[in-house]
C-alpha cells in the first residue's frame, strides 16, 4: 500500500506543521463546541484532506483524550480511518458532484438525525470543481445551519472572499520548505525503525533526503511516494536516483538551465530536461527560476541555501529575461494543469534560439542585498 495513504496522520500530533489549525481544533474540542463550516485551502499535499479527516474524528470519536485528539479505536474513528464513511461521516469529491441527485442526496441526509454518533460531518473536497448549479444549491444549505451538521471543504485554489469562505472558518495550507520535508520523511523512518537500518547509507538519510524534498514541489505527498520508491527500489544515491527515477538535484538543473541561458544545447540536456515526467522536470526548473527572479528583486529567497546559491547564479546572467519570460508562457498554456510535452520542447527550442542569438556572456551583474 502507497505510504502516503497508510502513513497518513489520524492525530493532530501526527499533523505535521499547521500550528494554527491544532491550537484552533484542541479549543475547539475542550469547548466541545465545533464551527458549522471550515474550509481548508493550499496546494496538493499539503495536509488538507489528512486535516479534515482528523477534525471529523475530533467531531465524532467516543474516546477523546483531554486535549480532544481522537482514540482511533473506536467505530466512529474506524469508520474514518478505514475510509469506510458507513457512519454518520461522510466525503464526497467536488468533481463528481455535479448532478443534481447527489446535492439531493445531502439535503435530505442532514434533515435526519444523527444515526450512529454525534453529529454529521461531511468533507467534500476540491469545493472548486463544483458546477455553478451545484454551489448554489451548496450555499443555501449551508445557511439551514442545524446545530448537529457539519462541513469541512478543501479547495487547492484560493477561493478569495466568496460564499463558501465567507460562511466557514477559513485556514491556508502553505507550501511545506526543504527542511520541513526532511524532517517529515526523517520522522517517519524513524517511526518505521529505519534511520539507524545499516542498509540505509548515510548519504542517504542526508543528501538523498534533501535531494527528495527538493523535488517534490512543496508537498508532504510527493516526498513519500518519492521516498517509498527510493526504499523498495534501493536507491540511495543522487546518481542512482537521477539514473533510475529522474529524480535530478538542484546542481542538475541550473547547470541545464545555465546551458540555456548560455545557448549552449547538448542532447543530454534536453533529454534529461523533457523526460517521462516532464511535468515535474518543469516543476523544479520554474521553481528555481522564480527563487532567482525573487533574489534579483529582493536580494534574497525565502528558500533553503540550495535554493540561494542556485537563484544567484541565474538571476546574475545578462540573458535570465528570456528563460524567466519562457517559462511563464509555458506555466500560462498549462492553466488546466496538464502541459503538453510538445508545446513545452517549443519553448525550450525557442528560448535556447533567442539565448544564442543574443550572444551574451554569462558575467554576473551586481546584485544588492536587501538589509534590515
Amino acid at each position: 500500500m502507497q505510504w502516503s495513504l497508510e502513513k497518513r496522520p489520524h492525530t493532530l500530533a501526527g499533523l505535521y506543521g499547521n500550528p494554527a489549525l491544532k491550537t484552533y481544533l484542541t479549543a475547539c474540542a475542550k469547548q466541545k463546541s465545533f464551527p458549522e463550516s471550515m474550509c481548508f485551502q493550499g496546494q496538493y499535499g499539503t495536509g488538507k484532506t489528512s486535516a479534515a479527516l482528523i477534525a471529523a474524528q475530533m467531531m465524532v470519536c467516543n474516546n477523546p483524550d483531554e486535549n480532544g485528539n481522537p482514540c482511533c479505536e473506536c467505530a466512529a474513528c474506524k469508520d474514518i480511518i478505514n475510509n469506510s464513511f458507513h457512519r454518520d461521516v461522510v466525503m464526497y469529491d467536488g468533481g463528481q458532484m455535479k448532478k443534481d441527485d447527489i446535492i439531493d442526496t445531502i439535503s435530505r441526509d442532514i434533515s435526519l438525525p444523527t444515526r450512529y454518533d454525534k453529529c454529521k460531518v461531511i468533507i467534500m473536497e476540491e469545493v472548486q470543481e463544483l458546477s455553478t448549479k451545484a454551489k448554489n444549491a451548496m450555499l443555501k444549505i449551508l445557511e439551514m445551519k442545524k446545530p448537529h451538521v457539519h462541513f469541512i471543504f478543501t479547495t487547492m485554489e484560493n477561493l478569495g472572499r466568496n460564499g463558501f469562505t465567507s460562511r466557514s472558518v477559513q485556514f491556508n495550507f502553505q507550501q511545506a520548505q526543504i527542511k520541513d520535508l526532511m524532517m517529515y520523511m526523517a520522522q517517519l523512518l524513524q517511526a518505521e525503525g529505519l534511520w539507524d537500518e545499516a542498509k540505509l547509507p548515510k548519504e542517504f538519510l542526508y543528501d538523498g533526503l534533501a535531494n527528495i524534498a527538493q523535488n517534490s514541489n512543496g508537498s508532504y505527498r510527493d516526498a513519500v511516494q518519492i521516498l517509498q520508491k527510493c526504499l523498495m527500489a534501493e536507491t540511495y544515491t543522487k546518481e542512482a536516483m537521477a539514473l533510475n527515477f529522474n529524480i535530478l538535484d538542484t546542481e542538475t538543473y541550473v547547470d541545464i538551465l545555465y546551458g540555456i541561458l548560455n545557448g549552449t544545447p547538448d542532447e543530454k540536456m534536453l533529454n534529461t530536461l523533457i523526460t517521462n515526467d516532464y511535468t515535474a522536470s518543469f516543476r523544479m526548473s520554474y521553481a528555481l527560476i522564480a527563487s532567482a527572479e525573487q533574489f534579483r528583486t529582493f536580494g534574497f529567497t525565502t528558500g533553503s541555501s540550495y535554493t540561494e546559491a542556485a537563484a544567484k547564479k541565474l538571476s546574475s546572467h545578462p540573458n535570465f529575461d528570456i528563460i524567466l519570460n519562457g517559462f511563464k508562457n509555458v506555466s500560462l498554456a498549462n492553466k488546466n494543469g496538464y502541459l503538453e510535452k510538445s508545446d513545452y520542447i517549443l519553448e525550450v527550442c525557442d528560448m535556447v534560439r533567442k539565448c544564442k542569438a543574443a550572444k551574451s556572456t554569462s558575467a554576473p551583474v551586481a546584485v544588492r542585498r536587501i538589509t534590515g
